[in-house]
């Protein structure tokens, strides 16, 4: 037997489920949009933001900007992916429920709203609350990060995607290895740069 809708017995109203090929397609772009927004974009522009601290005056703007523009498209498009993900609950037949995935979901935007919001009220290095600010923009940033990791999988899981996993997998084990890679070589610059400032101040004082 063919269903036309479902029938709520308190109102007596029958409501038209979302047809299955195009609740498959919202999926896969609810998947899609978050998969590189959240679990791919955000963690990129934290790595991003590393490059500050190598001491390369053409890296002084450029690493500000990339960040900056990484995080807000990833922000604008995980609001779209959510928006997705708010619409698949409100036309789920039969009130299927992913509640963990929700709410995970749910605190994600809202932290991500509040980064958005620290980015406005920037207070600049000379401020005498710099220090605050620095550690709630750490505070919400990480936290986004750890979260939006976390939903993925627990995305993954839940559309029983183990190849996209793995490839998610790589892609953080990828960006982990780009992470130490930067550490080490800000490491290396930074001693180089000061065992040749010792040097020239040892010359200086024979002189």
């Amino acid at each position: 037997m063919k269903s036309f809708g479902t029938l709520d017995f308190h109102s007596g109203k029958t409501t038209d489920p979302i047809k299955p090929n195009l609740r498959s397609e919202v999926k896969i772009a609810h998947g899609i949009i978050n998969g590189v927004s959240w679990g791919m974009m955000m963690p990129l522009g934290v790595v991003l933001a590393r490059l500050r601290y190598l001491p390369l005056p053409q890296l002084l703007a450029l690493w500000f900007y990339l960040h900056i523009y990484c995080q807000s498209i990833a922000y604008v498009l995980g609001i779209v992916g959510g928006g997705l993900g708010f619409y698949l609950r409100k036309q789920s037949p039969g009130g299927v429920k992913h509640t963990c995935h929700r709410y995970i979901g749910s605190a994600l935007l809202v932290l991500a709203t509040l980064q958005f919001l620290a980015h406005c009220l920037r207070l600049k290095k000379e401020h005498i609350h710099r220090v605050y600010w620095n550690i709630y923009h750490w505070c919400t940033g990480y936290g986004t990060i750890l979260l939006a990791i976390g939903n993925c999988f627990k995305g993954f899981q839940l559309m029983d995607e183990g190849m996209w996993k793995r490839v998610y997998i790589a892609f953080l084990a990828s960006l982990a290895f780009v992470a130490f890679g930067l550490e080490v070589l800000r490491w290396y610059l930074m001693r180089a740069t000061k065992e040749t400032s010792s040097a020239n101040g040892d010359i200086e004082d024979k002189a």
